[in-house]
């Protein structure tokens, strides 16, 4: 079986800039775990004076986001980044699992509460994008969702950190979340059509504008340096990507061959 990237994604610890800004933290001199720890203590020693219920909102009810998405950045490394190699692994040995334990720990233990009933909607919806929040372990995808929320926010107030992993300090996970697939079981020509939509969507000058502003996809193509990315958090993701300073996927990226 074979398929075509649909796009990248990238997720990491999204963050309130004016928080940030009024609490007095440099967001971009956090790369290690003790530095965001001192960040997130310092958050919640102001949380009064900077409006927010809490430092964190972590949804515990979405197996996804410490199950996958946080797992992942710890794991990946295991298998040199290398999507396949975990895809084809019998086992994983948590290497390092007390590096995710205590990054589960750290977002558990200033997040508004009860965290193991609280989902996506809310996190994103009801207390990022409303500020009652400061930081969320999440990606680029949320934009729309806050965008809708609060315009002004979305372009302005919106950070994005990595993930803190020794050694790995200040990169990003970034991967392929799908796959374009063509089901050759169709007619000659319905296979054909298909190829065609994707060659037209990726490579003519109106598909890569629909990719860029219809659909906020991060590319996974290169042609597109002509084009802007249209959010600030996929502009700062694709930074990353470009600047070779990422890791893979996993656990995460393998579930979705």
């Amino acid at each position: 079986m074979q398929g075509l990237p649909f796009n990248q994604e990238e997720y990491g610890l999204i963050y309130n800039k004016e928080v940030f800004k009024e609490a007095g933290i440099n967001a971009e001199e956090i790369t290690t775990y003790e530095e965001l720890e001192s960040a997130v203590e310092e958050l919640d020693s102001q949380k009064s004076d900077l409006g927010i219920e809490e430092v964190f909102t972590f949804p515990a009810k979405e197996q996804w986001v410490p199950g996958n998405h946080l797992s992942n950045a710890f794991i990946a490394s295991e298998f040199d980044q290398n999507v396949l190699d975990a895809f084809n692994a019998d086992t994983v040995s948590f290497e390092r699992g007390e590096e995710l334990k205590r990054m589960v720990d750290l977002q558990n233990d200033y997040s508004i509460q009860p965290s193991l009933s609280l989902d996506y909607s809310q996190q994103v919806e009801e207390y990022f994008s409303l500020g009652e929040a400061a930081i969320i372990q999440q990606g680029n995808w949320i934009y729309p969702s806050v965008e809708q929320m609060d315009p002004e926010f979305a372009e302005n107030n919106m950070g994005i950190l990595p993930i803190p992993v020794e050694g790995q300090e200040g990169k990003m996970p970034v991967g392929i979340p799908n796959y374009w697939g063509v089901n050759d079981n169709n007619d000659d020509e319905v296979v054909q059509a298909s190829k065609d939509f994707i060659d037209w969507m990726y490579t003519s000058e109106e598909g890569k504008d629909a990719v860029i502003n219809d659909f906020n996809f991060i590319p996974a193509y290169e042609g597109f340096e002509a084009f802007e990315i249209s959010d600030p958090v996929s502009r700062e993701i694709y930074e990353y990507a470009t600047n070779e300073e990422a890791i893979g996927w996993g656990d995460d990226l393998g579930s979705n061959i």
